[in-house]
């Protein structure tokens, strides 16, 4: 089900093959035409017939409201290829303007912005910068996640206004928690992993590095970020998020909750990795300095808990650590039946040295 910016359902699409860029196209289309033939009126309304002609016929529509359709569609793109995504629509945003004739122009622009609130995005997309500019300055709300990624790429672009109007844009955001559709924190925890490798671009300066903190320090963030490395399965971007998490240093008290509570077998792997070592992070990957951290009075936790995990993957970080650390002092008889009753052949050769050791 996709869900409408303030909560309403808008489209229940059947068939989940509906390619979300050719929905973009479609939707922009009725509107630049609409904008270029009478700019000071807004005829939303017939985006709803041209959408429900491009919908096959098995598909089952559901019509509530037309105002968030680009952000509906881009909900459906991969927020770990934001970067790709963010191309391909200033490309079609582009190819769409020349077909229509539509130029841009305040009018214009202002008329489709308020027939859809999201489509000031799309503006934020284009290879024109002027219209990139002019898109991040109507952008007042998020809609789906991706939204404020393509808002934060915005920081690093070679146009210099365009970057102002990025903060002005992140700034305005911030105020109003993402917009009408609220729950800013989340989005922001959605792309952390953005937020810090943004840090070592090159047209990076201090106003966007600011704005970059200033979402990073937003309220409820870390909380949030846990959320999303405990729940779930393995999914690309709340890993990327959790790498740049561990190569930065940010919010890295939250590890230890990662390695025990994760549903997700890597994601614990990945926090146990890093409190087994409490390495800081190479600076020539990220170009910061991050403070190293120090996870040890809570390693004798994690090394038990990951131990009698599920995952041998898990379990043989943890025997490594034991035995090139001989840190055997918390190992109870608990855990040595438990894992001698292990048989993966990943496995087997460290319990049984394990096992020597302690003379079992």
């Amino acid at each position: 089900m996709l869900t409408h910016e303030y909560g309403d359902s808008l489209f229940e699409f059947l068939d989940d093959k509906k390619n979300p860029q050719n929905l973009i196209k479609t939707h922009l289309s009725v509107l630049f035409k609409n904008a270029v033939k009478n700019p000071q009126t807004s005829l939303w309304k017939i985006l709803l017939d041209d959408l429900l002609s491009a919908v096959r016929r098995q598909t089952k529509a559901k019509l509530v409201d037309g105002r968030n359709s680009v952000g509906i569609a881009l909900g459906r793109e991969n927020l770990a290829h934001v970067s790709t995504v963010e191309r391909k629509l200033g490309l079609l945003v582009d190819t769409v303007a020349k077909e229509t004739q539509f130029d841009f122009s305040e009018a214009q622009v202002a008329h489709v912005c308020a027939a859809d609130s999201m489509a000031a995005l799309a503006f934020s997309t284009s290879r024109c910068g002027y219209a990139r500019a002019r898109g991040l300055s109507c952008l007042d709300g998020l809609g789906p996640t991706i939204g404020l990624a393509i808002a934060v790429v915005r920081l690093n672009d070679w146009v210099p206004e365009v970057r102002f109007e990025a903060i002005r844009c992140i700034l305005r955001l911030i105020q109003n928690n993402g917009g009408p559709n609220g729950g800013l924190a989340n989005d922001i925890a959605g792309i952390m992993n953005l937020l810090l490798e943004n840090r070592r671009f090159s047209r990076i300066s201090r106003p966007e590095l600011s704005a970059i903190q200033s979402l990073i320090e937003y309220p409820g963030v870390k909380e949030a970020l846990l959320r999303s490395f405990i729940y779930g399965e393995s999914d690309i971007s709340k890993n990327e998020c959790l790498k740049a998490v561990i190569k930065t240093g940010t919010f890295v008290e939250i590890l230890p909750d990662v390695a025990t509570k994760s549903t997700c077998a890597y994601r614990r792997l990945l926090a146990c990795r890093a409190i087994f070592s409490s390495a800081p992070p190479s600076l020539d990957e990220y170009g910061v300095e991050a403070p190293p951290f120090d996870l040890t009075p809570q390693r004798s936790k994690i090394i038990k808990s990951a131990l009698l995990d599920k995952s041998a993957n898990v379990v043989l970080a943890a025997l490594d650590y034991v035995l090139s650390s001989k840190d055997y002092q918390k190992l109870d008889k608990y855990t040595i039946s438990h894992l001698s009753k292990r048989h993966e052949p990943s496995l087997q050769i460290r319990i049984g040295s394990l096992i020597d050791i302690l003379g079992n």
